[in-house]
């Protein structure tokens, strides 16, 4: 493998940080603009003047249209997959879990039309994190989150979707357009594309689909005694 193949997946040296991951969810949540994180906006005297203010660079990491079709797809671990925990009534919410080998690392990154959060949960030496339930950094990650919307007005990521967007009802074992013969014995999922880059064919197949298999972890209280201290839970 390539370095530079090691720096796009962050297995090189001591990979990505929270931070990191927290800016590049982010540029997905702002339609495709990049900010430089900064943990201050500016800064007053006793008098109210601004003596420092935040500059952020921003650039355009990818177009609006593609930041909503990868806002569309990470609300599916929320609806259906490994990120269930995690909503938040009446507010669209993306996410998506990680776990590296030997479940050393545990992540939740993810955003809302308002904010942005990444978790990492693991040991400054790499141990692994036995815990039965869902993933701990999900709950971090959750319990903050949760919080911080309690006075916020529900939001949907529709509300900022543009022209050049379109949805399609696609096959499960094909992944083109649909047929009766797919709704039938494949399944089907709707799925957001840009203009232009859709499928166009029909399926001409169909297949049942195959069973994921669900692993289970042995518990460990002093995860959940880390989770409490983070969320005041």
């Amino acid at each position: 493998m390539t370095l530079d193949y090691l720096w796009r997946f962050g297995g090189l040296t001591n990979g990505i940080s929270p931070l990191e991951m927290a800016g590049a969810y982010a540029a997905i949540a702002n339609d495709g603009i990049y900010i430089q994180p900064t943990f201050y906006t500016k800064i007053e005297d006793l008098n109210g003047n601004i003596v420092r203010e935040s500059r952020q660079n921003k650039r355009v990491v990818m177009s609006a249209e593609s930041s909503y079709a990868v806002k569309d797809l990470l609300t599916e671990p929320v609806k259906n997959g490994t990120a269930t925990n995690c909503t938040i009534s009446g507010m669209s919410v993306a996410a998506k879990t990680g776990t590296t080998d030997a479940n050393c690392d545990r992540w939740l990154c993810g955003f809302t039309p308002y904010y942005t959060a990444a978790t990492w949960f693991g040991y400054d030496k790499n141990e692994t994190i036995r815990f039965n339930g869902p993933n701990p950094a999900s709950l971090i990650w959750i319990g903050v989150m949760s919080q911080i919307h309690n006075s916020l007005d529900g939001k949907t990521f529709a509300e900022g979707n543009t022209s050049d967007v379109v949805t399609k009802e696609i096959c499960k074992s094909s992944g083109l357009l649909v047929t009766n013969s797919c709704r039938k014995h494949s399944g089907t999922y709707t799925e957001v594309f840009v203009a232009g880059t859709e499928p166009t064919q029909y399926c001409s197949f169909s297949s049942g689909q195959s069973k994921k298999k669900k692993s289970n972890i042995s518990s460990n209280g002093d995860t959940t005694v880390i989770i409490k201290s983070v969320t005041g839970e």
